[in-house]
């Protein structure tokens, strides 16, 4: 017995247990299945392992024996048919435990036969896998314990996995054999299921994974385990290299000759990733050459394998990349390493199939580009040349392995982006200047061009070289701080501020950065030579057959085009460009362009590029003057896409990157013009199918043609008419064609014709406006270029006739309305210069403005274009001279259109003026010193800021003209000497064809006129003229009186600046109440004063004189869209009294029976209509009628001066209906006066009574005046004065007074405070008359004969107190009456706040629109705004400039606006400045402004400048100018000037995005020295009114000072009663 039996045993029952066991198992007396069981239980009870190898090694015989005895006994069973997998099992688990204790027994070869037959017996392949597996693992650890197995134990090895699997399931050909011979007995321990009686290849690839798993696990062995492996199984796997390494005959055709398994390979990829680990299996690896070379045709395989084996590929290469690149062997000779590293990448190419590709192989592959990647990225500088070269043709060979087959849009049209991608990041990564290779890429470049992908990708590689080489170019400082700026700018703001562009400006090209490629160390040179090799890949570009991938190539050149021009246009200026390196973009690009634009017409998506980035090239200001052979091969090349390709994409495109062609001054660039205005001509007759762009430029180009005619007079060019003549439809459309040779001046026509066609075919209302603002300068060009004396009949004047109709006809359209009005008040400071043309233009402009008022003036949504129309008749009226309004029917006119605006949402229709609507604002007080009579007198306040009617725009315009009427419209005395004008009058006529006072004043009177008035009063002859507001039979009209009541008022408002005015009112003699058309004829009359009179003296005599007055209540209820339910019931009442007691014997009886019917009705008013159509067929019968048709009546107004008063009632003397009446109108004399009248007495230019024929005067008579019988009428007629004829008025009853005085001659009774004062003012009037008649006689003696200019100045005038002035100007305006109480609000004038707010007036609020301008000088090499704010001088042209555009004031003693400059000097001591009747401009000149030498940024200038919204650039640099140059949140428009070389002036227009268009000056214009000022000038106006329109809160200079005035009149208004204010005006010591 062992010693361990002696051991005590324990009190734990387990060990008693195990003790148990432990003696049943020595029990040699017990069976042999007993003992086994007995070892089992008592293994299974140990502890550790330590105390069961103790016991092991004590009984090892024992174990061995009960062991052996078991599996014979086993095995005696299985012969029987009897399997027990327990004992299987057991007799493994008792082999294992023999193995791992008893291995030095083994190892001195202890029953080790005995051992092998129990493994060779449980490997049989018959055997279930588990046990296999279970007794393969048993093998491995008897060969571990045997240390050097004999062979014939080794042989056993390879008899163990079952190899023939593979052959069936991977698909191998028949002819594949394995000389393997595997373990094959009769005694199958534990047999298979029945269903799975044959290994499978998932069994081998068990072993096998067990097998490398247990030589992953025990590396100490690992050659001797791995050649094991190598010998016998992978001289299957891999013949082919095992013959060549000596392993197998070579002979042998046996193994896996196509390739190894795939399973295989993919299980020793994961165990060979195990082995990274450690260095020395991976060094004995490569460095044994058997091995290496094992190792290579294992790699091989890997790369073809499926790409259903993506895992396993990627796991190979990754592996190996680390042990060749990353990580490689230190002990491996470099140049089995160089060799073996060029193996790995001439064989990576074949991952990718001869066949076709899968969409797996897409990751796959852009795997492999991972690892060219990173060679290039991490190892490069490591590698041999020919390594380089290896990678080089691996990668385009891989490529091309994908890329040349045809594009079927699979995985390799997927892959074709990152494959050039991959090789153009190599090439660049690697800095390759080798020729050999770059030849190389350019050949398999152009193999794969056929795919677009491949042509984006150079192009994406070229734009990033680009990037690289435009740093070396130039360098960009400014342009990052002006980026820092705006950046900061735009973070200080909650909304961002657009900058203001060109309309041709384009958005700098700046593509992002690639790091992989801006992150190379790159030197110009190789840098530059890249940049030419990646362009050289294009070199056969014009070759390709295919014009879609020709459009991709020549786009691609356009793109690095664009991309250098924009780094151009951000560069910092060098005046020596020899600094920086220098490239020739005509030089490189021009051969590939120049070809490209002369193929075929399916090419022509690629030749409009290739125009495109040709114009852009050539067309652009540069200090760099083309030569002449290229500028001729240009032309050509322009010429034959304008001729050949006419209305396609590739003349579009010559139109939109040539548009400053013309502006450019290119010698000889004048010989194109045929061309382009041919092709111009047909834009514009289709332009729905030429996109916007294109037609802009079209404007653009002829906008640059406007001032040829007359700079290059008795030029000629030569047109191709061979060419002209392919194209039929061309010479249809010009005449160019048809003449060998063009001359300049007839380039004048064609172009306006072409304006003219574009204004009316162009549907964009942005291009309509820039055809309305060039039309406009050519207008102003020949009118400054011209001479003054050009017949209407000369071209030129038929041209600007022609131009000024269509801009006209656009004054209602939106939105160019408001440019067209604009341009129409730029030609208005031509006026002198356009009746030359026609003596007519100012009448039919006017004319015009006035329908179109009237036409749009209900309409709410017109506002904006009907205040722009008011604004545009003021420049008009302010510019004509005075004797142009003697023309009384055109003030009629102009007064109606104004007061139609002013009375705008005033009282309805029909109430008229009256007191009320005269009165001032009720927040006014009514006591004061001083009186004002302030703007809002007439219209009620007027329309101030805080006006909440909808369409206070247009009353706002309306009552601006009317004030600026009041101030200066006939407000100029003939004589400069007399303090006051004595009389005047002033005659108004209604019209004789359209009598109608609610619509327009009529604008087609064909009657004769006085040569004085003709140019006033003419037809709109040739202006297309809107239709009429109402229609002649309108439902709609309002009546007469309603608008002459309220043009009384105006008219009277406006005209009685002077002392004494007549209103005249001339009755048509016109046919219209006798028209055939009864219901015509009623309507006119009903719109007639005069007649309506009549004919309600006629309806009184039957009883139906509330008929007219009711139908007029009705039309005034629609007018004002109330409810007229009264009236109705008014009428409904009239109609029924009439017929109940009618005659009906007089009337039609089916006009009676349809008011019968319509009485009734929910229209009473229809029955109303027919009874007066009724009784006016017969009021046309009577004496009444023929009595309307032969008088007139007339008002005659006297002076107020104090010396005489008027009468505004007529006298009316009615004998009988068949008889005369008489209007006589009388004055009313001072008491100081003769009491008998003598006209010889009146003074000159006053009148006592007006006749007409045969001194009988027609009036609106009042239905309730009782007439004089015959005795009276006699009696009146010989009364000769006043006094008498008061006497003899007061016997009649109807003429007695309120107080029942029978005497109307009798003077009231004043009370006695108002006695008094009523003698002072007689005294003081009695002796400024006196002196006035002195001062006059005085001055006639000394007026200076008729043939000399020169007079006697009068001496001063004499002041008779304080208030002298005041009552001269009030009699002077009228205002000297007791009646004007309710329209004046006294101002306590003494007040310090009125005082204060006076004399600030003038300096916050200006009558005028006021304007400032930053006026800045660029001279050459300046760019930035530093450099521009030290100007102190400018050329002598610039000096010429702003002579033309301004005069020059002394700041000091200016007392206009100054635009926020200091009197005191500190901004210089002189400004230009400029002027007319609506504006003031004021110019802040950077050059005039001080310079302060210590301050670089100029704070001073840019404080004015910066905030200027209007820039105008004079440019003498050889570079455009930048709108951004100054920073500023103001700068919204830029007017930039380029003097050229041949005398003209190249004009470029910048503004912000909200800003609209405004002209007359448009972008690349072109103009002359004359008229650039004038322009500029009007832009700059036109440009300040554009943006003032976009901010809501500004309403104007008028506005603001009206506000004004009446916020003082507000504050500073006393209670004071009107006479109260006439007694202190009148005091003898005031």
């Amino acid at each position: 017995m062992s010693s361990s039996s002696s051991t005590s045993a324990s009190s734990n029952p387990n060990e008693k247990k195990k003790e148990k066991k432990l003696k049943k198992f020595l029990d040699k007396n017990s069976s042999g299945v007993n003992r086994f069981k007995a070892l089992i239980e008592y293994i299974e009870k140990c502890g550790n392992d330590v105390e069961v190898e103790g016991m092991f090694k004590a009984n090892a015989f024992e174990i061995f024996s009960v062991a052996h005895e078991a599996f014979n006994n086993y095995e005696q069973l299985v012969r029987k048919g009897k399997y027990q997998e327990a004992t299987v099992q057991n007799l493994h688990f008792v082999l294992r435990k023999v193995l791992t204790h008893l291995a030095e027994n083994i190892r001195q070869r202890w029953h080790v036969r005995n051992i092998t037959n129990m493994i060779e017996k449980s490997l049989n392949i018959l055997n279930r896998q588990q046990y296999r597996v279970a007794a393969f693992e048993l093998l491995l650890y008897f060969y571990m314990d045997l240390g050097e197995p004999e062979k014939d134990f080794l042989n056993l090895f390879p008899q163990c996995i079952d190899l023939q699997p593979f052959l069936t399931a991977d698909g191998y050909s028949a002819d594949h054999k394995l000389r393997q011979r595997v373990i094959q007995g009769d005694v199958v321990l534990v047999p298979r299921a029945p269903n799975s009686t044959a290994t499978t290849k998932e069994d081998s690839i068990e072993l096998l994974s067990q097998y490398l798993n247990f030589l992953t696990e025990k590396p100490i062995n690992f050659e001797q385990w791995f050649n094991w492996y190598k010998l016998f199984y992978m001289t299957a796997f891999y013949p082919n290299v095992c013959k060549q390494i000596g392993l197998l005959d070579p002979a042998d055709d046996s193994g896996f000759r196509d390739h190894c398994p795939y399973d295989v390979q993919a299980l020793f990829a994961d165990k060979l990733a195990h082995w990274m680990s450690n260095d020395a299996i991976i060094s004995w690896l490569w460095c044994q050459a058997d091995n290496a070379l094992l190792m290579l045709e294992i790699y091989r395989q890997a790369c073809s394998m499926p790409v259903g084996r993506a895992e396993s590929i990627k796991k190979y290469l990754s592996l190996f990349f680390d042990m060749l690149y990353v990580k490689p062997p230190a002990k491996l000779p470099e140049a089995n390493l160089n060799a073996y590293r060029k193996w790995f990448f001439e064989n990576i190419i074949y991952i990718a199939p001869d066949g076709a590709l899968q969409p797996d192989h897409v990751k796959l592959v852009l795997e492999v580009l991972s690892y060219y990647k990173k060679i290039v990225q991490k190892a490069w500088s490591s590698l041999q040349p020919d390594i380089r070269q290896t990678v080089y043709v691996s990668l385009v060979d891989l490529a091309s392995r994908i890329l040349q087959r045809p594009d079927t849009g699979g995985a390799d049209h997927t892959l074709a982006p990152g494959l050039v991608e991959c090789i153009l990041y190599v090439w660049l990564k690697a800095k390759t200047v080798d020729p050999t290779m770059w030849a190389l890429l350019h050949e398999r470049l152009r193999s794969y061009f056929h795919r677009r992908d491949a042509i984006l990708q150079v192009r994406s590689k070229l734009t990033q070289m680009t990037l690289i080489i435009q740093n070396y170019l130039h360098t960009f400082e400014s342009w990052d701080r002006f980026i820092e700026k705006k950046n900061k700018a735009a973070q200080t703001q909650v909304k961002k501020p657009s900058d203001s562009h060109t309309p041709d400006y384009r958005e700098p090209v700046m593509p992002q950065p690639d790091p992989g490629v801006s992150q190379i160390d790159w030197d110009y040179p190789t840098a530059q030579s890249i940049w030419y090799d990646l362009l050289e890949s294009f070199r056969y570009l014009n070759d390709w057959e295919n014009p879609a991938l020709h459009f991709d190539g020549i786009e691609t050149l356009g793109n690095i085009v664009d991309l250098l021009l924009s780094a151009n246009q951000r560069a910092d200026y060098l005046e020596d460009v020899t600094q920086r390196p220098f490239i020739s973009l005509v030089s490189i690009f021009g051969p590939w362009l120049f070809e490209a634009v002369r193929k075929p017409p399916q090419f022509n998506e690629g030749r409009a590029l290739a125009y495109r980035s040709l114009g852009r090239i050539i067309c652009r200001h540069s200090h760099i003057n083309l030569p002449r052979k290229l500028l001729a091969h240009f032309y050509d090349a322009v010429q034959l896409g304008l001729i050949e390709s006419s209305g396609t994409k590739v003349s579009h495109a010559i139109l939109e990157s040539s548009s400053s062609l013309f502006s450019l001054a290119f010698p000889g660039a004048n010989l194109l013009i045929p061309a382009y205005l041919t092709e111009i001509r047909a834009v514009f007759m289709k332009p729905d199918q030429v996109p916007e762009k294109v037609r802009e430029a079209a404007l653009h180009i002829l906008a640059s043609l406007i001032c040829v005619p007359t700079h290059f007079q008795g030029l000629s060019v030569p047109v191709d008419q061979a060419e002209l003549r392919k194209r039929p439809d061309l010479q249809q459309a010009d005449d160019i064609s048809s003449q060998p040779m063009l001359d300049l001046r007839d380039v004048r026509p064609k172009v306006s014709n072409l304006l003219v066609l574009a204004l009316t075919r162009d549907p964009a209302p942005q291009h309509q406006s820039l055809a309305i603002s060039t039309m406009t300068s050519q207008i102003i060009t020949e009118l400054v270029s011209v001479p003054a004396s050009s017949h209407p009949t000369s071209p030129d004047g038929e041209m600007i006739t022609s131009l000024l109709k269509n801009i006209i006809g656009c004054t209602l359209n939106s939105p160019t309305g408001s440019v067209a009005l604009a341009s129409l008040s730029a030609l208005s400071a031509y006026y002198d210069r356009l009746v030359s043309v026609d003596d007519t233009v100012a009448s039919k402009i006017l004319q015009h403005l006035m329908q179109n008022v009237a036409s749009k003036l209900a309409m709410a949504g017109a506002d904006e274009v009907i205040a722009a129309h008011y604004a545009c008749m003021l420049e008009w009226v302010m510019a004509l001279p005075v004797s142009f309004f003697d023309d009384a029917k055109l003030l009629k006119k102009l007064f109606w259109t104004i007061d139609q605006g002013v009375s705008i949402g005033r009282p309805a229709a029909g109430q008229g003026v009256t007191d009320s609507t005269l009165r001032p604002p009720s927040n006014l007080s009514t006591s004061g010193h001083a009186s004002s009579f302030g703007e809002g007198t007439y219209s009620g306040g007027g329309a101030s800021a805080q006006d909440t009617d909808v369409r206070s725009k247009v009353r706002r315009a309306a009552e601006q003209m009317l004030v600026y009427l009041s101030n200066f419209l006939h407000n100029f005395p003939p004589d400069p000497h007399f303090d006051i004008l004595n009389s005047q009058t002033l005659d108004l006529e209604p019209d004789e064809t359209k009598p109608t006072t609610n619509s327009a004043p009529d604008t087609t009177s064909t009657e004769p006129q006085s040569p004085r008035s003709a140019s006033a009063s003419s037809d709109v002859a040739g202006f297309d003229a809107p239709a009429p507001l109402l229609s002649p039979r309108g439902a709609d009209q309002l009546p007469l009186g309603t608008t002459l009541n309220r043009i009384g008022p105006v008219l009277w408002y406006t005209a009685n600046k002077v002392n004494v005015f007549s209103m005249q009112d001339v009755c048509s003699h016109a046919q219209q109440a006798l028209s055939d058309d009864v219901v015509d004829a009623l309507n006119w009359t009903l719109t007639d004063a005069h007649y309506v009179h009549y004919f309600n003296e006629f309806l009184a005599t039957q009883d139906l004189d509330a008929a007219v007055p009711c139908w007029y209540e009705f039309q005034q209820y629609r007018a004002s869209s109330m409810d007229p339910m009264a009236p109705r019931e008014r009428a409904r009442a009239i109609v029924r009294s009439f017929l109940s007691n009618v005659d009906r014997s007089r009337y039609d009886g089916r006009s009676i029976a349809s008011m019968e019917q319509k009485v009734s009705s929910q229209c009473p008013e229809e029955a109303l209509f027919e009874l007066l159509v009724a009784q006016f067929n017969y009021f046309r019968q009577t004496d009444y009628f023929s009595l309307a048709q032969q008088h007139i009546a007339r008002l005659t107004v006297r002076d107020n001066s104090g010396r005489f008063t008027w009468d505004l009632q007529p006298l009316y003397e009615l004998t009988d209906p068949a008889g005369d009446l008489v209007i006589r109108k009388k004055t009313y004399e001072s008491r100081q006066m003769e009491s008998s009248f003598n006209p010889n007495n009146m003074p000159e230019g006053t009148f006592v009574e007006d006749r007409l024929g045969d001194d009988r005067a027609s009036a609106f008579v009042p239905a309730s005046m009782k007439p004089f019988d015959t005795h009276e009428a006699q009696a009146v007629a010989e009364v000769s004065d006043l006094d008498s004829l008061l006497v003899l008025l007061s016997g009649r009853a109807d003429c007695v007074n309120a107080s029942g005085d029978r005497f109307l001659g009798k003077p009231l009774q004043l009370p006695q405070p108002f006695q008094q004062g009523l003698r002072e003012c007689e005294q003081i009037l009695i002796q400024q008359g006196g002196i006035q008649n002195d001062r006059v006689a005085v001055r006639k003696r000394n007026r200076p004969e008729c043939d000399t200019w020169g007079c006697v100045l009068p001496e001063r005038a004499i002041r008779y107190g304080k208030l002298h002035c005041t009552r001269l100007l009030m009699s002077h305006l009228g205002w000297m009456s007791l009646e004007k109480n309710a329209v004046f609000q006294p101002l306590d004038w003494e007040n310090s706040k009125f005082k204060r707010g006076m004399r600030q007036l003038d300096s916050t609020t200006y009558g005028r629109e006021v304007t400032k301008v930053g006026l800045v000088y660029v001279a050459p090499g300046q760019e930035d705004e530093r450099s521009l704010f030290r100007n102190e001088s400018g050329s002598s042209l610039y000096s010429e400039f702003v002579e033309g555009m301004a005069s020059v004031v002394n700041i000091a003693e200016h007392r206009a606006y100054l635009g926020g400059l200091d009197r005191s000097g500190t901004c210089g001591a002189t400004l230009p400045y400029f002027h007319n009747s609506t504006a003031e401009l004021v110019f802040h000149e950077v050059v005039r402004m001080p310079t302060v030498h210590k301050d670089p940024q100029q704070i001073l200038k840019k404080r004015h400048v910066g905030n200027d919204i209007i820039h105008v650039i004079w440019d003498e640099h050889l570079r455009d100018y930048n709108p951004q140059t100054i920073t500023s949140q103001f700068n919204d428009a830029h007017i930039i000037i380029y003097p050229l070389p041949n005398g003209l002036f190249r004009v470029q227009t910048a503004q912000k995005k909200e800003v609209g268009s405004f002209g007359p000056l448009i972008h690349n214009m072109v103009v002359t020295k004359e008229s650039l000022p004038i322009l500029a000038r009007q832009t700059a106006l036109n440009a300040n009114q554009v943006v003032r329109s976009n901010q809501e809160a500004y309403l104007g200079q008028f506005v603001g000072r009206k506000d004004a005035l009446n916020d003082l009149i507000k504050r500073c208004g006393v209670r004071k009663t009107y006479n109260d204010f006439l007694f202190d005006l009148f005091k003898l010591n005031v």
